[in-house]
């Protein structure tokens, strides 16, 4: 004999937090590199180059990338050769984990300097700034993310152009934040 209970049961719902992006990778059309996102759904993303995909994903993506990319590709980090795939995971790192790659910044730094800074770029879509060096060498920064720059680079920064949508708060913290790094103080102070 089987008894159903009539009576309404509470259920309350598995709360599951899945990852929007779940893989990334390189593809190759034409001898052109490019850079293909899947997300959920099996949907795909192709960019060719690296600003327009901060153009269009938000700092969870970018979280995720990060996440994806060390468990796939950390291991280009320690190679030397140039590839998107290393260029990515060093754009990553500078974001996420900036220790991981401070001697290939401090290398490229050298080979730059700072007083060619030509302007720097907010993303306010995903919380991150870009430097533009010498027009062909970029870096990536989460706005809410207290970095050791120094004193030489943060000077040259105040004296680029800074990209962004006028009077936005994001832009406020930045340069607030900027000025106060390159004067020595508390990088929050007055925030």
């Amino acid at each position: 004999m089987i008894v159903i209970d009539d009576e309404p049961m509470k259920v309350d719902p598995i709360s599951v937090n899945a990852p929007e992006i779940i893989h990334w990778d390189m593809m190759i059309d034409q001898r052109k590199e490019y850079f293909r996102i899947k997300r959920m759904g099996d949907k795909y993303e192709v960019y060719s180059i690296w600003e327009k995909i901060i153009r269009r994903c938000s700092r969870s993506d970018l979280e995720e990338m990060y996440k994806v990319g060390m468990n796939l590709y950390c291991e280009v980090l320690k190679g030397t050769e140039m590839s998107l795939q290393r260029i990515t995971m060093e754009y990553l790192c500078m974001m996420f984990d900036p220790k991981r790659v401070k001697q290939r910044i401090k290398d490229l730094h050298h080979e730059y300097g700072f007083k060619r800074i030509d302007y720097w770029m907010l993303y306010e879509n995903c919380g991150v700034y870009m430097i533009t060096i010498d027009k062909s060498y970029h870096e990536y920064y989460l706005v809410d993310k207290i970095y050791d720059h120094i004193k030489a680079k943060l000077q040259a920064m105040l004296k680029a152009k800074l990209v962004c949508p006028k009077n936005s708060e994001m832009e406020r913290i930045v340069v607030k934040r900027t000025i106060n790094k390159s004067l020595g103080l508390n990088p929050d102070l007055g925030i």
